[in-house]
């Protein structure tokens, strides 16, 4: 089989630079994503010798960013940045075993034990089928001790199945059931990032009921499995775990949605079609806000799924029924923030993402209960929203309607779907169109001469003066400093 990723310039140059006797194969997912006609800038490069050698000079010649990730069994990794801005992630290690046959039955899966000696390019090594199977859409392990040397390639398996749509045979799937038990001897950091891929990838609800049939969400994701049989009271129909996998869907459609070009086929469905048409404006915003990184390696898009996984966690302790039956889950909002918080440092996320999490799981219900009132959030509403919620306002706007439309499901009527969306639109349109005069608006008046003009101590009292003239001037109720200073007599004058 020919296949052009042997033509890909970084492909070529690591033939280039690395002389012909040391054997060097590209190996796994960029052939893979070859074959599925998919992008890919992910490239594994297994060496027979030198292997750190070689990487630091590939990294010099490209005047890319070299790390050496373990110098004992020689891993060092390569990241490259276009003239476009593309990321490129370019592995280095050792051929595992004698020859590359036994590197290849070493490897997890037979989709990912494909291989391409780069300074032969023409076709690929495929001696365990692993092409064929991707073609028939089968999951396979290389070898019955795959899954016994390292449990995470459970993780690994199902992110792949619910990803790509392979069938996973029982023979397999035995092997990742029975292995499940074990990802507890795995670190936090591996188990971290194998989560971080299921969240980035779309299908994420697919792949939690996998890990739930294998065993393994009690070990990742504990907290998701005490959701199940937790009765709401209407507009819900789901118990809230169910609640919580169709919430997960509709914000990967809602995000498509968004952050795609217009598709006749999302019009011809009423709620898509209105949520193209109201905020579809914002497509270029939405999509670049999404892929921007809290920290290297980790965007909001897939932070804002585990936000979405675990928005509703606190409500198995905040169930309470009135005299009438109904249930209520008064104050859910920030015990599931807490859940998540502690999972996530479990996990060894960055207090950066913890904290970005939390605040968005914390705020969530806000747009929703806005939108209640069918009417339009007025400016000095919307700047209490970003004053609490920072940048992070625009995720919780789009988990809103995830979580909205999880409530009604095909109960939403047209009315109620505009109401939510005319909110979220106001949100976004101040972030992106308005936020020198809504969002964060240039002080007429500072600390210093609010205590000089009325001889105040400093402290507490100071910050609330700001704050009342902040909200006051995106009103339009104060254009001025003088304005400012007679509305903070008025409000002293008052205690």
């Amino acid at each position: 089989m020919t296949i052009r990723i042997g033509e890909h310039p970084l492909v070529a140059l690591v033939g280039e630079l690395v002389p012909s006797e040391i054997k060097t194969y590209l190996i796994g997912g960029a052939i893979r994503d070859e074959i599925l006609h998919h992008s890919s800038a992910d490239f594994d490069f297994s060496l027979s010798q030198s292997a750190l050698h070689y990487a630091r000079k590939i990294a010099n010649r490209l005047g890319a960013a070299y790390f050496p990730l373990d110098l004992e069994r020689q891993v060092g990794r390569v990241l490259w940045k276009d003239d476009q801005g593309f990321r490129y992630k370019m592995d280095f290690s050792l051929l595992r075993g004698e020859s590359l046959l036994e590197d290849l039955q070493g490897r997890d899966f037979t989709i990912n034990a494909l291989a391409l000696d780069v300074h032969h390019p023409e076709k690929i090594e495929d001696p365990l089928g692993g092409a064929q199977d991707l073609l028939k859409r089968v999951l396979r392990v290389c070898s019955e001790r795959s899954m016994e040397e390292d449990p995470l390639r459970v993780l690994r398996g199902i992110r792949f199945a619910a990803s790509l749509g392979l069938e996973i045979p029982s023979s397999t799937w035995g092997l990742m059931k029975t292995s499940a038990r074990h990802l507890e001897r795995v670190s936090a950091e591996r188990i971290r990032d194998e989560v971080y891929h299921i969240l980035r990838q779309e299908h994420t609800s697919l792949a939690i009921e996998l890990l739930d049939k294998a065993g393994a969400l009690e070990i990742v994701f504990p907290e998701l499995r005490l959701l199940k049989g937790i009765k709401q009271s209407p507009p819900h129909y789901l118990d809230v775990y169910q609640h919580t996998l169709k919430v997960i869907q509709n914000i990967e459609q809602l995000c498509l949605i968004l952050t795609q070009p217009p598709d006749t086929q999302w019009q011809a469905n009423l709620i898509s079609g209105m949520t193209s048409q109201t905020l579809g404006r914002y497509r270029e915003e939405i999509r670049s806000y999404l892929a921007e990184e809290i920290i290297p390696e980790r965007a909001r898009w897939g932070l804002l799924k585990l936000a979405a996984l675990y928005h509703d966690c606190g409500k198995v302790q905040t169930q309470q029924f009135d005299d009438n039956g109904r249930i209520h889950f008064y104050g859910h909002e920030e015990l599931s923030a807490e859940l998540a918080s502690k999972r996530m440092s479990e996990l060894t996320f960055a207090n950066t993402e913890i904290e970005w999490v939390s605040t968005v799981i914390r705020n969530h219900m806000r747009p929703i209960n806005l939108g209640i009132h069918h009417e339009k959030p007025s400016p000095k509403t919307i700047y209490r929203f970003y004053r609490d919620a920072g940048e992070a306002g625009v995720a919780i706007g789009l988990l809103s309607l995830a979580d909205v439309l999880g409530a009604f499901g095909t109960a939403m009527t047209a009315d109620n779907w505009q109401y939510y969306l005319a909110v979220v639109r106001s949100l976004f349109e101040a972030w992106w169109e308005q936020k020198q005069e809504v969002v964060k608006p240039s002080p007429l008046l500072n600390g210093n001469e609010l205590m000089a003009a009325f001889n105040l101590p400093s402290g507490p009292q100071i910050g609330r003066l700001l704050e009342a003239i902040k909200e006051a001037q995106v009103s339009g109720e104060v254009t001025e400093r003088q304005q400012a200073i007679e509305l903070a007599k008025r409000l002293i004058a008052q205690g």
